[in-house]
């Protein structure tokens, strides 16, 4: 029996920060105390730095709520029309590429709450992702250009960021910040990790039991 006793321990330590409430502000509605935990849903956009240009990014996140200040989930998405870039073909020739991006993984996110309807937070993903690149190829038969796959890698992902919750409802929050997404182990001839990391400004939209 001794052996349960530091199980109950551990338990009860991890309870006692969790039992209590406190209000929160918010900016349309009454205000309510918060519920020790929770979770909520939505979309994460961005406008972020993809070789060189400036490129919408797509996703969504679902995360647990901890006594109000620590969340941990999932997220995932990926970077929307990547535009062409030249480089040299299969051929040895000039040739038009496009290249396509999704990442995803563990999403973790830190609030400090302020006085007044608005908190700060410091969502991070860590995770992976995938890299395809397609060559522009003239098909002599058909007398068109046709997307042909070339390369494509796996890569590693590091984006932390910052940003500014405007508290609208109890169960609705709005956000903007800005971000740094680090990719490593790019291996691709067209691409680097240079290429695929870059600037990220974000919006988001979060629904759920705050």
């Amino acid at each position: 029996m001794k052996k349960v006793y530091p199980v109950y321990f551990v338990l009860i330590c991890f309870c006692i920060p969790l039992s209590g409430q406190q209000e929160t502000k918010t900016l349309f509605g009454k205000n309510k105390p918060e519920p020790a935990w929770g979770s909520f849903f939505g979309p994460d956009i961005k406008i972020t730095q993809f070789n060189g240009q400036l490129t919408p990014y797509a996703g969504l996140r679902w995360a647990y709520l901890v006594n109000h200040k620590l969340a941990f989930g999932i997220s995932g998405g990926g970077i929307l029309g990547n535009k062409a870039f030249r480089g040299t073909g299969t051929q040895g020739m000039p040739a038009d590429f496009h290249p396509l991006c999704a990442y995803g993984g563990l999403y973790l996110d830190h609030y400090i709450h302020l006085n007044a309807p608005v908190m700060i937070s410091f969502p991070t993903t860590i995770g992976a992702g995938g890299i395809l690149i397609f060559e522009d190829e003239l098909d002599p038969l058909l007398g068109k250009v046709e997307k042909k796959f070339v390369e494509g890698t796996p890569c590693f992902i590091f984006e932390p960021s910052v940003s500014a919750e405007i508290l609208l409802l109890s169960y609705l929050r709005m956000g903007i910040g800005a971000g740094y997404r680090l990719a490593m182990g790019v291996d691709l001839t067209q691409l680097g990790n240079k290429d695929i990391s870059g600037v990220a400004i974000t919006f988001s939209l979060k629904a759920g039991m705050f």
